[in-house]
């Protein structure tokens, strides 16, 4: 099924992308016990090492297919832009801080909606605070946190 334009439409391609991601996760997890099934049993060195090798690829590829999934999910979504008011951290000794926006934005119709947007990593997280930035959501719930999305092309907006 196509637009116009050639396009899949907005639910065809979240589909291909739920999918897509399943499939991954299950190449993921079957990499990973061929993988430790390699290691500890009398099995070839080779068989260990593909393993994780498969388990590496298809984890990267399962990385790409969930956040096409999420771009998916949010293509057709309205925009807003509203001011980051704060920006909470989380830590992980493993890998390290990340970080949230939390931004308040007026809509059209006078409600404010808040939201959370994971910004993972920064070097400067504080920056981010009173930084107009543009978003897609896709309801109207003001506290609806996690109802976000902050893309490429979003990001583009702001430098």
């Amino acid at each position: 099924m196509h637009t116009a334009s050639g396009d899949l439409t907005t639910d065809i391609r979240v589909r291909r992308w739920r999918r897509t991601r399943s499939v991954f996760a299950i190449l993921t997890l079957a990499g990973a016990v061929f993988c430790v099934a390699g290691a500890i049993g009398n099995l070839p060195t080779w068989t260990w090492i593909t393993g994780f090798a498969a388990t590496l690829i298809s984890g990267a590829l399962l990385r790409l297919a969930w956040d096409k999934h999420r771009e998916a999910l949010f293509a057709e979504a309205p925009t807003a832009t509203g001011t980051v008011v704060d920006v909470l951290e989380s830590r992980d000794p493993d890998r390290g801080s990340t970080y949230q926006l939390l931004v308040d934005a007026e809509l059209a119709n006078g409600a404010t909606i808040h939201r959370r947007i994971n910004i993972g990593g920064d070097s400067d997280p504080l920056r981010w605070i009173r930084t107009l930035i543009r978003f897609r959501h896709r309801t109207d719930d003001p506290d609806d946190l996690d109802d976000a999305f902050f893309g490429r092309m979003e990001r583009a907006a702001i430098d």
